[in-house]
């Protein structure tokens, strides 16, 4: 997912910043899972808590920002746009495995 989040980012310049939050928070995000993973300690579940909301939020504002980008294409929101434009689903994906990574934190019963 890393590689095409930066791929993706790369063929648009990296024009605004927000384009550069999938890119270093999801690594830091997958570290700190796998860390989680191996030593449960307080200090990098809360971490853990900390990034999974940052991304989902992110992830909300990386939706509205794809929408837009799509309704500035040419003819606005035709189909062809959501086709070759920014893909808006991409977005939601790193919100709702934010959302997945907190369920499994807080209904698991690590915290």
């Amino acid at each position: 997912m890393l590689v095409d989040r930066m791929h993706l980012q790369y063929r648009q310049n990296l024009r605004h910043w927000s384009q550069w939050v999938p890119v270093i928070t999801l690594p830091i995000l997958v570290l700190n899972a796998l860390a989680l993973t191996l030593w449960n300690l307080d200090w990098i579940r809360t971490l853990f808590i900390i990034l999974c909301i940052a991304d989902a939020l992110g992830g909300l504002s990386g939706f509205y920002y794809h929408l837009c980008g799509v309704g500035q294409r040419v003819d606005g929101y035709r189909l062809q746009n959501f086709l070759v434009g920014p893909p808006i689903i991409l977005p939601l994906m790193v919100t709702a495995l934010s959302a997945l990574g907190l369920l499994a934190v807080y209904w698991g019963g690590i915290v």
